[in-house]
């Protein structure tokens, strides 16, 4: 290619992300003699040389495509060819029994040679299932083989001997502690692009991915915080980072290098790392920031994308956070230093749209363990001024915030978590006699028993199929073997079927259903085996170790499980590669 319009291509590709090195730097290069043409033109051989490696790569994956849709289409073809050759000795079967039963009315009728042929053809159909379940687990295993995303850090793997902290070789947060090494992988679906925060040089920086190698690249070197909130509006989204001149605050970018920068400032330097997202509403995030000034308080700000800031007003307490489509609850106390007398406010954006909703409790101190907002309406665990803790929902208003069901009478509750499913809540209460599994729709009326007498077990949603909800039961008392065990349920005690009893443990968080199979992290440590990906099938009743990513007693630490492009991706340690991005195809 013509060094000139290679030059001229150069030029305008600096100024959009994306390019090829993810490191070329934001200004323009602008020439001004022989040597900076030196300079510039050895850069553009160095991309010349990096792009053909890329585009070499880029064709191993498109080979590895193509071999992979060649071999569904075999496998379809084969699968559909032996069904149907199974659906035709069936009916075959069924015309030979049929003949049979005509015999056997007629008494001088030999059907011995009619019997010899259905006892062969049952042959046959059965060496046909064993075919086709053949087939079925090799498209399991094509359907969920492991992929690394990209060596982000193809360095060697180095851990610092002092904090632990990986410092070369791992493309995502890891630390070492007496071999043990944690993982952290924090990402983000905008727009239909994964954002994650990856490393750089041991900080966190703002990465994106299409879901394949080639796709995949860093946006910008601002210092992220791994453990970011992700908060989306209409241009983009915002995070929390980190420069040495303002410390920590909160920027936005819309994934593109250029459009990625700081959007609050001064905050740095408070107390407890600076501002805190809590929500966005009108494409403007609210924030709180903390001072321990006159026993501590909190303010709440809004900042935009455009770089405006505004105060809209401070009080004693300020937490969980959660949006309408007119405004915003959040949990506050209007004594400086006093985080237990909470109560809930709603807020338009505004200070004189922000306001007390109701004082469920005067008489002491109120907790909210538990809270989230659907289609609207606040639904919460809360207690009133006899400290029972009850199912409670609110609009906004005084008038509308009230218990929805009093479950145990002058007693309490004890609803600690909440989880929405299919249009219902799902929570864990006690009536007065017994602990018991509920289901509600937000009203009296539609509130009901899902699975009864639970006092010694923890249930937890792992998700949902088909409007269908499932959840695990967590009981150490249980007979061994039955201690893990997984139910299905559309909202009722009717409706409540058991699924399974699981062979190994289930965690309680950090799982992915997907379809019927259910994939989380497990350490088979009897067995030789670490914290690897395991899968079960709840249909069929399978378990099985799906990948051994750190082969034997080594845990890999698969982490952040979450769906995209049909891909499960999850972050993982692997001593030759260090901590990375995986994903498995489902």
């Amino acid at each position: 290619m013509n060094k000139a319009i290679i030059t001229a291509m150069l030029m305008l590709s600096i100024s959009f992300v994306g390019c090829i090195d993810e490191d070329v730097p934001d200004s323009t290069i602008e020439p001004t003699g022989a040597s900076d043409m030196d300079s510039l033109e050895r850069r553009i051989n160095d991309l010349e040389n990096e792009t053909s490696d890329l585009r070499k790569d880029n064709d191993k994956l498109k080979n590895q495509i193509d071999l992979l849709h060649e071999e569904n289409h075999n496998f379809s073809i084969s699968y559909d060819e032996l069904v149907l050759a199974q659906e035709n000795l069936s009916t075959e079967i069924a015309q030979l029994q049929e003949q049979i039963r005509e015999l056997q009315n007629d008494e001088g009728a030999n059907n011995t040679e009619l019997i010899e042929q259905i006892e062969a053809l049952e042959e046959k159909v059965e060496e046909l299932e064993e075919d086709i379940e053949e087939l079925n687990n090799f498209r399991e295993g094509m359907y969920n083989q492991l992929y690394l995303l990209r060596d982000l850090d193809a360095r060697p793997v180095e851990f610092d001997d002092w904090g632990g902290k990986c410092i070369s070789g791992c493309g995502i947060r890891a630390y070492e502690d007496f071999g043990y090494v944690s993982v952290t992988f924090n990402s983000y679906i905008h727009e239909g692009i994964l954002y994650f925060v990856g490393e750089n040089n041991g900080n966190g920086s703002l990465w994106r991915t299409n879901g394949n190698g080639f796709g995949t690249f860093k946006v910008h070197d601002a210092v992220v915080d791994r453990y970011t909130d992700f908060y989306s509006n209409i241009d983009g989204f915002f995070f929390k980072g980190y420069d040495e001149q303002y410390e920590e605050e909160i920027w936005f970018s819309d994934g593109q290098n250029q459009n990625t920068y700081r959007v609050t400032n001064d905050f740095g330097s408070s107390n407890y790392g600076g501002p805190t997202m809590e929500v966005v509403y009108n494409d403007w995030v609210f924030y709180t920031v903390y001072s321990a000034l006159n026993g501590g308080s909190y303010s709440l700000w809004k900042a935009s994308n455009g770089f405006e800031q505004q105060y809209i007003r401070s009080l004693g307490y300020m937490s969980n956070f959660h949006a309408t489509s007119n405004g915003f609850f959040f949990q506050g106390s209007i004594e400086n230093g006093n985080d237990l007398n909470r109560q809930w406010w709603f807020s338009d954006g505004t200070e004189e749209g922000t306001h007390l909703v109701k004082e469920i409790n005067p008489n002491g101190s109120n907790y909210f363990p538990a809270s989230l907002v659907k289609d609207d309406i606040l639904y919460f665990s809360g207690s009133n001024e006899n400290d029972e803790r009850e199912f409670w929902r609110s609009d906004g208003t005084e008038n509308g915030t009230y218990i929805v069901i009093n479950l145990n009478g002058n007693q309490s509750a004890n609803i600690n978590e909440i989880t929405e499913s299919n249009g219902r809540f799902y929570f864990r209460a006690d009536d007065g006699g017994e602990t018991h599994f509920w289901s509600s729709n937000g009203t009296a009326d539609g509130t009901f028993i899902v699975k009864r007498n639970i006092s010694n077990a923890w249930a937890y949603i792992i998700g949902s199929n088909n409007n269908i909800t499932y959840f695990t039961l967590n009981d150490h008392n249980a007979p061994s073997g039955e201690t893990d065990s997984i139910w299905s349920t559309e909202g009722s005690e009717d409706t409540t079927e058991h699924t399974l009893n699981a062979p190994i443990s289930i965690p309680s968080y950090g799982t992915a259903l997907i379809e019927n199979v259910l994939y989380f992290r497990h350490g088979a440590y009897g067995s030789g085996i670490g914290n690897e990906v395991w899968r079960m099938d709840l249909e069929n009743n399978l378990t099985s170790l799906l990948h051994d990513i750190y082969p034997g007693e080594g845990d890999s630490n698969p982490t952040g499980f979450v769906v995209y492009k049909n891909k499960l991706f999850f972050g993982a340690y692997e001593p030759a590669f260090g901590a990375e991005i995986w994903y498995i195809t489902v």
